[in-house]
């Protein structure tokens, strides 16, 4: 008991040595705008406002890719196969200044950056609502982190982002509906073809907790590329019984 307790300790005096270390090297180098990249906050008002008007959204197949009604498959014979019934996204992945905010609240857990990104996820969605509920969803997923990268990072940016979709629909979030297995290799350090980021997505997701019970669900992520672990994880709603997955996305390459 008492190595426990001087462990539960060391790690408290780790969190605030580093809060002080994050806070001086903020006093140091301060931010610059992901917009206009003047000195001060991650994201101007100037810029939040132009960022926020601007974004429309990305509707596009989730087999081929190609702009659709909606987000839904196309259903063209060049249409790969997928498990997601309709894909929308935010904004497309060359739009820098919502990727240099997603990359700094992913892998640097700034703050601002993760207001920012929720921000304007939330006022995308609510500007959708009625898009996305005539779907007839009956609950929001995340994608799922594996718990030691979850620990790593201290959070889950697909589930934070799923939080904000839930309460725009007024739906259930079900966080412990999916698990993820653990891959030495993370997608995004995957450079290549689409196959090879298949082969690495599959078999890592699993269901944890029964979910054929729902009809339809909103599948939500942080940024998909080719689609592998999005596609993987449809997979496995649909062989745990959802009949239809709906995948929404912050930005999408």
């Amino acid at each position: 008991m008492a190595g426990f307790l001087g462990k539960l300790g060391r790690r408290s005096g780790e969190r605030q040595i580093n809060h002080y270390r994050k806070l001086i090297t903020r006093a140091l180098f301060p931010h610059a705008c992901a917009g206009c990249l003047r000195e001060g906050e991650m994201l101007c008002e100037q810029c939040r406002f132009r960022l926020s008007a601007s974004l429309r959204g990305v509707f596009c197949c989730p087999g081929c890719g190609q702009p659709s009604a909606g987000g839904y498959r196309c259903g063209r014979k060049q249409c790969g196969g997928t498990a997601i019934d309709s894909m929308i996204a935010v904004a497309p992945y060359s739009n820098r200044p919502l990727r240099r905010l997603l990359h700094e609240y992913k892998y640097n857990g700034v703050q601002e950056a993760r207001e920012a990104v929720l921000g304007l996820f939330g006022s995308f969605l609510a500007c959708h609502v009625p898009l996305l509920e005539s779907r007839r969803p009956q609950a929001v997923i995340a994608v799922p982190m594996h718990y030691l990268r979850e620990a790593g990072r201290g959070f889950n940016q697909a589930l934070e982002l799923a939080a904000v979709t839930s309460g725009q629909l007024d739906l259930p979030c079900c966080a412990r509906g999916l698990g993820r297995r653990w891959s030495f290799r993370r997608q995004a350090e995957i450079e290549g073809q689409k196959e090879r980021r298949r082969r690495n997505a599959a078999g890592t997701v699993y269901e944890r907790e029964p979910l054929g019970h729902l009809g339809c669900v909103i599948l939500v992520d942080d940024v998909v590329t080719t689609g592998a672990t999005l596609s993987e994880t449809a997979s496995v709603l649909r062989r745990a019984g959802v009949r239809e997955v709906h995948a929404v996305t912050f930005l999408r390459g």
